[in-house]
């Protein structure tokens, strides 16, 4: 979601939507893989990218992200139907600015 720059749109009753949700998933774990190697981290699984990635955000760094997520999602660019409940805390809540 955050590493999804031009948005997306998921329709859970397209037949593609499996298919859809995995090429999503690979574009989103590769920016995702990216990003903490722009800030310094050699992380490459998954474990050791989510720990860089807490600190990244402890540091404000995913702040941006965050907001042009909320903004993709005010304009209609993003179409999810995952619950808002299920979304990780710190997505949920907009940064301050």
């Amino acid at each position: 979601m955050l590493f999804l720059p031009t948005g997306f749109a998921l329709d859970p009753s397209s037949p593609a939507f499996k298919s859809e949700v995995l090429v999503l998933g690979k574009q989103a774990q590769g920016n995702a893989l990216a990003f903490p190697k722009k800030h310094g981290s050699s992380a490459v699984a998954s474990g050791t990218a989510l720990k860089a990635l807490r600190k990244i955000h402890k540091l404000g760094k995913l702040n941006d992200h965050i907001a042009q997520y909320h903004d993709r999602l005010d304009q209609g660019a993003v179409v999810d139907p995952t619950p808002s409940a299920a979304l990780p805390a710190f997505i949920r809540v907009k940064p301050s600015e």
